[in-house]
């Protein structure tokens, strides 16, 4: 018949909630038509099962047969109007027809009234069936059935007992009957409003719900289920999970068998499942991924299922987002190998988490050796590698810097390191991400380059040396060539010994500058380590006197010495010719009439020592150039001395740790500020 389509919808409709649903709403046509339906094709097999017998045993009630005649007629007629969905007219034909046999039983049996009264009990099946499918006809039917009892009290062949043994049965079983109508209708209601609510919360899932029946049918789906699967509810209802329209693949594009299928599977094993990830193609063409939870539903005590509830979601965004990373993860994994620099991994302690094969390559080791280490079993000034850690994690940003790394071997390489905290999306430190280039190649070109500046350098140098040097021995030189030559010519004694002299001093000359030289020559290497500690205050008093000379027409030195000065460790040869070569230089530059100032004194750290002139002064531009060698303001070189004195007191207090500062102002004169590290004292 053509209602059995739309009975297969409702059905799977009213099992999404409950199967009770299906029998307590009444007020569906399709559900009443079934009822009413069975109900007929009970009463028509119940009256073709008891018409013979009745007729059999009743020979003397002739119209017995009529009756079940009529009543099977009426009963076929109303069986037929229910399947057609006339059901109205079939429930008033099924209780006009059973008021008929009452009333046609009652008048035409044989037997006491007694006995014909027991016809009356089919009044109460009357009510029922009218409450049931006709309940506005209700009240009027039972008014007929009381009117009909209640005759019998005028019926003087009537026991009065018996009509009141029917009427209270009649009253009792019809006010039975109202209150459970009363109370069903009451939990008809709450359970519809549940089932409403129900409904509302399935509706407006973003999941999509959809229940299927063992067979395989899908029953109902929700808005959200059409969506996803791209299909509206009349595409899904009544169709399989087999759509071959969905084209379901697994996560590695091979296609989902039968049994695999996460509703199949629950339904044959009756366990849940949960997270199963499923390819789906919609109708149009359109891809789209989706996560599946199955579960099973039971009929009370049965271990089967009867149907699967399953909710999925539209997860192609999320496998997108996943490809997505993973397209940078391996893009990022072929960066972090490939790249010519190494690069460490390091978590907030130091210890490394990973390592290129680059990183391998350079030190040595195998990329899980480097796991096993931190960055204080690499570098060689590990306190200075602690300190760029705690500057990092404090949240400063480090320049890049240079390290010597050990390598596996033992052998020392120079790196460059740039070093970087890196943060998840909240700001928290994740990890510390080091790249380190070898830069042994820059090195050694930097060494070279610096070798080759240094000896350009000696030579330019050694160049300006033996020109200044040759310059002054050229004159000595000259002078005594010249002075040699005349001497020869000379007769008188007296001119040949002045002479004489003259090239006496000369030779002094030239033996004082070689002796300056190969002091220079010695100063140039290291401090002995022979070193002593040295009274440094008296030192410079024993030169002061020396220098002292009681002549009216020389400087005049005003020596003040602090009797408690520190010692110096050193060479106290060195420190007596650095001290006289500045006294000199001071002594030579002053008029006869002049005074130089010689004082001493010392701090925490170093003794100093003061010598001030009353000379003419050095110009500002040349006090750069006063410990040159060979360097003179006078240029033309008119003036006393061999521009060698300066230098040699700069390189002996430079090789004691010291430093000399000069001060000069044109016609005042030059203050030198000489200062040593005074020595520790002795444990």
């Amino acid at each position: 018949m053509h209602i059995f389509p739309y009975w297969s919808k409702l059905k799977g409709k009213s099992r999404q909630m409950s199967i009770a649903t299906a029998v307590l709403d009444g007020q569906s046509s399709e559900q009443q038509a079934r009822l009413l339906t069975r109900l007929v094709s009970v009463i028509l097999f119940t009256a073709l099962l008891i018409s013979p017998i009745w007729i059999l045993l009743s020979p003397d009630f002739i119209a017995a047969r009529y009756i079940a005649l009529g009543l099977v007629v009426a009963l076929c007629i109303t069986y037929i109007l229910s399947r057609t969905g006339r059901i109205h007219m079939a429930s008033l034909l099924l209780s006009l027809s059973l008021i008929a046999m009452i009333y046609a039983t009652f008048f035409t049996a044989p037997g006491t009234i007694t006995e014909r009264m027991l016809t009356l009990n089919f009044l109460i099946l009357v009510v029922m069936l009218t409450s049931l499918f006709i309940p506005h006809l209700t009240l009027i039917v039972t008014f007929l059935s009381l009117f009909t009892i209640g005759a019998f009290f005028f019926i003087p062949d009537a026991p009065p007992t018996v009509t009141f043994a029917y009427l209270v049965f009649f009253l009792s079983t019809v006010s039975l009957g109202a209150a459970y109508n009363q109370l069903s209708g009451k939990y008809k209601r709450q359970l519809l409003e549940s089932e409403q609510r129900y409904r509302s919360v399935v509706t407006a899932l973003s999941e999509g719900v959809m229940l299927m029946t063992k067979d395989g049918t899908i029953q109902t789906v929700n808005k959200a289920a059409e969506q996803i699967l791209g299909l509206n509810e009349e595409q899904v209802q009544g169709s399989t999970v087999f759509n071959p329209n969905w084209r379901v693949v697994h996560e590695n594009g091979t296609p989902f068998l039968t049994e695999e299928y996460p509703l199949i599977e629950t339904l044959r094993t009756g366990k849940p499942l949960s997270g199963v990830v499923m390819g789906l193609t919609h109708p149009d063409g359109r891809f789209h991924w989706v996560s599946i939870n199955s579960q099973p539903i039971f009929h009370p005590d049965e271990a089967t299922p009867f149907a699967v509830v399953a909710s999925f979601t539209d997860i192609t965004a999320r496998k997108m987002d996943e490809r997505a990373l993973k397209e940078a993860q391996n893009w990022y994994h072929a960066l972090f190998e490939q790249r010519h620099d190494a690069v460490f991994i390091l978590d907030l302690d130091g210890k490394h988490l990973e390592a290129n094969r680059r990183a391998a390559e350079l030190l040595g080791y195998t990329v899980e050796e480097i796991q096993q280490l931190n960055f204080r079993d690499l570098s060689a000034e590990p306190s200075q590698s602690e300190d760029k850690l705690v500057r990092l994690l404090a949240g400063e940003s480090l320049p890049m810097y240079e390290r010597t790394f050990y390598k596996k071997d033992g052998g020392a390489i120079p790196v460059e390191i740039n070093v970087e905290l890196v943060r998840n999306l909240d700001g928290q430190p994740l990890h510390i991400q080091s790249v380190v280039r070898d830069i042994s190649e820059r090195k050694r070109t930097q060494q070279n380059e610096l070798d080759l500046a240094l000896e350009k350098e000696r030579t330019r140098v050694l160049t300006t040396f033996v020109h200044d040097a040759s310059h002054e021995f050229r004159t000595p030189l000259s002078i005594i060539s010249t002075t040699a030559f005349v001497m020869a010519r000379l007769q008188d004694a007296d001119q040949r010994l002045e002479r004489a002299t003259l090239i006496k001093e000369q030779v002094k000359r030239i033996v004082k500058l070689t002796e300056m030289l190969l002091l220079i020559t010695k100063l140039e290497g290291d401090l002995p380590d022979d070193r002593v500690l040295v009274d440094i205050g008296t030192i410079f008093m024993l030169v002061c006197q020396r220098l002292d000379r009681a002549d009216a027409a020389q400087p005049t030195v005003h020596y003040t010495n602090d009797p408690n000065l520190p010692l110096v460790l050193g060479d106290p040869e060195e420190l007596t010719e650095a001290l006289r070569q500045i006294l000199e230089n001071a002594y030579r530059f002053s008029p006869k009439s002049g005074v130089i100032t010689a004082v001493s004194g010392y701090n925490d750290t170093h003794v100093w020592l003061l010598i001030r002139d009353s000379g003419p002064g050095i110009r500002p531009e040349n006090l750069p150039h006063i410990f040159d060698m060979f360097w003179r303001e006078d240029e033309a070189h008119s003036t006393p001395g061999l521009g060698l004195g300066l230098a040699i007191a700069q390189k002996i207090i430079h090789r004691h740790g010291g430093k000399i500062e000069v001060v000069s102002e044109r016609g005042i004169g030059s203050t030198f500020h000489i200062f040593l590290p005074i020595s520790p004292m002795p444990q």
